[in-house]
C-alpha cells in the first residue's frame, strides 16, 4: 500500500473546516437545549454557519468524487424525504433531517486528515454531557435549574428525582445517546492504540473509558448500554483481518466477563440494580413501553399491507400514532407524535418496499466498504485507524439500535452521518490512501 501526504489547503480553509464541523457537533448535541433555552432561530443560523463554513473551507463541484459515492442517498433523500414528505406537523423536523444529511457529502470534501481531529472534537462536545450526568448525581439539588429550561421534568428522571438520567437533555434517551457516542469516541482510539503498546496513553483511554461508562450506566437506558457494548466488541474484532478469530473470542471473553460483573455487582448497587431491574421488567412483559412497542409495530404494519410499495409517505407513521394510539397511550401525553421505536418497521410503513430496498441496500454497501478499508491493509498507524474504527462502531451501533429506537428520525442520525461522511470521504480521496 502506497501512502501519500495530502495536499494541504490554506490555514484558513483549515480552521474553516474545524469551525464548521464543531458547530454542527453543537448542533447536534445541544440542539434541544439552545431552542428551549434560547431560540430555535439562534439554532438555524448555526445550522447555516456550520454549512457556510464546510463549503469555503473544502469547495466542491459536481464533478466531485462524493457526489458519485452518494448518489443514492441523493435518491432516497428526493424522493421520500421530500415529495413524499407528510411531516406538516413539524417542519423542523424536516430541515433538521436535511442539514444532517447534508453532512454526508460536506465531510467528505474536508481533507481527510482533518478527520481525526474533528472525531476528537465530537468526543469533546459529547463529553460535556457525561460531566453533567455526574453533576447532577452529585449535586441532585441543582437539578431543578434544568426544570425551568425545560418547562417540565425531563422523561425518565422521575419528577427530578433522577436527575442524572437525563443530564441536561430533555429526555433521558438523549443523553444515554450521547454518552455513548462518547463512550465509542473513546474506545476507537484506545483500539487503536493497542497494537502500539503505549501504557501511557493506553492507560489514559482506558480509565477514560471506565469514567464514560459510568456515567452511561447512570443513564437507567438498556438499548445504548447493550448496544453500545455490543457494537464496541465488534469493533475490536474486525480492525485486522488475520487476528479477527482471535479477537473474536477475547470480545467474546471481555463480553461474559463484563455481564458476570455486572450481575454480581447490580444488588449491591442501587444504581445497577435499578438498571437490572429494567432489562427484567423487559422480559417478564411487566414494562410498559416495551409493550406498547408492540402496538407502535402494529400499526405501522398495518399501514405497510396498505401502501406496500411507495409507503404513506415520509413522517406519516407519527400523524398515525397521533390519530390511532396517542389518547390511549396515557404515560406519553407529553409527546402527541411519536416514531415507531423500529426504524425497519417505519421505513416499511413510511417508504415502503422500493424505499426501504433503496436505504437499506446503500446502508449495507458502505458499511462492507468501511470494514473493507482494513482488509485493504490500512496501517496501523496511519492518522485515518482510529476514524475507521469509529465509522465502523458508529454503524454497528446504529444499525442495532435502529431495531428499538428512532435513529433515523432523531440525533442519531446527525452521528451516523459522521461515519459515513468518514468513510466516504477516504474512499473518495484516493490521492490519500491507496485503497483500490
Amino acid at each position: 500500500m502506497q501512502l501519500l501526504l495530502h495536499k494541504r489547503g490554506s490555514l484558513a480553509q483549515e480552521y474553516l473546516c474545524k469551525i464548521g464541523f464543531a458547530i454542527f457537533c453543537v448542533c447536534a448535541v445541544f440542539g434541544e437545549l439552545i431552542t428551549a433555552a434560547i431560540s430555535i432561530k439562534l439554532l438555524f443560523l448555526m445550522h447555516l454557519g456550520a454549512v457556510i463554513c464546510l463549503v469555503l473551507g473544502a469547495p466542491f463541484s459536481l464533478k466531485s468524487k462524493p457526489i458519485q459515492l452518494i448518489a443514492a442517498w441523493g435518491i432516497f433523500t428526493a424522493f421520500f424525504v421530500l415529495l413524499r414528505n407528510q411531516n406538516d406537523y413539524s417542519q423542523y423536523a424536516t430541515i433538521k433531517w436535511l442539514f444532517y444529511a447534508l453532512m454526508i457529502l460536506l465531510i467528505p470534501m474536508c481533507p481527510k486528515y482533518l478527520y481525526r481531529p474533528f472525531l476528537k472534537t465530537l468526543g469533546g462536545v459529547a463529553f460535556i454531557n457525561v460531566f453533567f450526568t455526574y453533576f447532577f448525581f452529585v449535586f441532585r439539588g441543582k437539578y431543578r435549574i434544568m426544570y425551568r429550561i425545560w418547562d417540565k421534568w425531563p422523561t425518565g428522571t422521575f419528577e427530578g428525582e433522577a436527575g442524572y438520567h437525563a443530564g441536561i437533555d430533555n429526555h433521558y434517551s438523549q443523553n444515554a445517546m450521547v454518552v455513548a457516542i462518547c463512550l465509542i469516541v473513546v474506545a476507537s482510539f484506545l483500539i487503536a492504540y493497542l497494537p502500539k503498546k503505549d501504557k501511557r496513553k493506553t492507560g489514559t483511554l482506558v480509565a477514560l473509558a471506565a469514567v464514560v461508562m459510568v456515567a452511561l450506566l447512570l443513564t437507567n437506558k438498556r438499548a445504548h448500554l447493550l448496544f453500545g457494548i455490543a457494537a464496541i466488541l465488534f469493533g475490536y474484532m474486525v480492525p485486522v483481518p488475520k487476528h479477527r478469530l482471535k479477537n473474536t473470542l477475547q470480545a467474546i471473553g471481555i463480553g461474559v466477563v463484563l455481564v458476570a460483573a455486572f450481575l454480581l455487582l447490580a444488588p449491591r448497587i442501587p444504581v445497577l440494580n435499578e438498571l437490572l431491574e429494567r432489562f427484567t421488567s423487559a422480559t417478564s412483559g411487566e414494562d410498559g413501553n416495551t409493550m406498547a412497542r408492540f402496538e407502535f409495530w402494529k400499526l405501522a404494519f398495518q399501514n405497510f399491507l396498505e401502501h406496500p410499495l411507495i409507503g404513506i409517505g415520509w413522517g406519516g407513521f407519527p400523524k398515525e400514532y397521533h390519530e390511532h394510539l396517542y389518547f390511549f397511550n396515557p404515560a406519553e401525553n407529553n409527546y402527541p407524535y411519536l416514531h415507531a421505536h423500529n426504524v425497519y418497521v417505519q421505513l416499511l410503513c413510511e417508504c415502503g418496499i422500493i424505499g426501504t430496498l433503496l436505504y437499506l441496500s446503500t446502508a449495507v454497501d458502505w458499511f462492507i466498504k468501511t470494514i473493507r478499508l482494513f482488509d485493504k491493509k490500512l496501517r496501523r498507524i496511519s492518522s485515518e485507524y482510529e476514524v475507521v474504527i469509529f465509522s465502523v462502531i458508529m454503524q454497528t451501533f446504529f444499525y442495532m439500535y435502529c431495531l428499538t429506537g428512532n435513529c433515523l428520525y432523531d440525533r442519531m442520525f446527525s452521528f451516523y452521518v459522521i461515519a459515513i461522511g468518514f468513510t466516504v470521504g477516504l474512499y473518495a480521496q484516493k490521492d490519500i490512501v491507496d485503497l483500490f
